[in-house]
């Protein structure tokens, strides 16, 4: 039993600009509008593979040979963003002022699949447990994600990294800004990403223990 997580990062940094009309006071537009977006992906649970298969599929190994793994949950995440912007040029200058309207992170799971080994017949006692088992790792890896949801959502409203209206960046081209911005975005980001990866191997950790295994096979007779 365990849990396998799939770090495929797919991090894509889209945009929509407008330009605006030097007439325009930018500093009376509103604040970026921030928007943090998850929607898990449909649990799939598969009962083709053996011990043998499914052991082979863990990204640790036992420590001992005589070890196998009868169950294990394969997570995928993927994030991604897109937000937009305005620019206007300044008066009597070839430099641009550029902000940002809104900024929107897709953060969810892409798949989320549990394996349970044919071995055990479907409804079995083995069956159920491991089954329940691997629902433990499914609610960690989304609890965990809804965790880093948040904390991404609270660094994007509070950093002063991303302009707003009422303090725009300045650059020589909107294609400028956007480049900035991209990379702004991405910098906040990122770091989130690499943490929630590692907050979820060590939440798994704790159930994934021999202590714990016993536990669960103790639950059946003769298992």
């Amino acid at each position: 039993m365990g849990a396998r997580f799939l770090p495929a990062m797919r991090f894509f940094a889209l945009s929509a600009a407008w330009g605006l009309p030097a007439m325009i006071d930018a500093g009376t537009a509103a604040k970026p509008d921030i928007q943090i977006i998850s929607a898990a992906a449909p649990l799939q649970v598969y009962h083709n593979l053996s011990t043998e298969q499914i052991t082979l599929m863990r990204h640790s190994k036992f420590p001992s040979a005589r070890m196998h793994s009868p169950g294990i949950t394969v997570a995928e995440s993927e994030m991604k963003t897109d937000y937009q912007m305005e620019f206007r040029q300044r008066p009597g200058s070839t430099a641009f002022q550029v902000w940002t309207t809104s900024v929107t992170v897709v953060f969810d799971y892409i798949r989320m699949d549990v394996y349970i080994s044919s071995q055990y017949g479907e409804g079995s006692c083995e069956y159920n447990q491991i089954l329940a088992h691997e629902k433990q790792h499914v609610a960690i890896d989304e609890r965990v994600l809804a965790q880093y949801k948040n904390r991404i959502a609270y660094a994007l409203r509070h950093t002063r990294l991303i302009p707003t209206a009422s303090h725009p960046l300045v650059v020589s081209s909107p294609e400028q800004g956007k480049v900035i911005l991209s990379q702004r975005i991405s910098g906040l980001v990122r770091p989130y990403f690499k943490r929630y990866h590692e907050a979820v191997k060590a939440q798994n950790a704790k159930i994934d223990t021999l202590a714990n295994y016993r536990r669960v096979q103790a639950r059946c007779n003769g298992w």
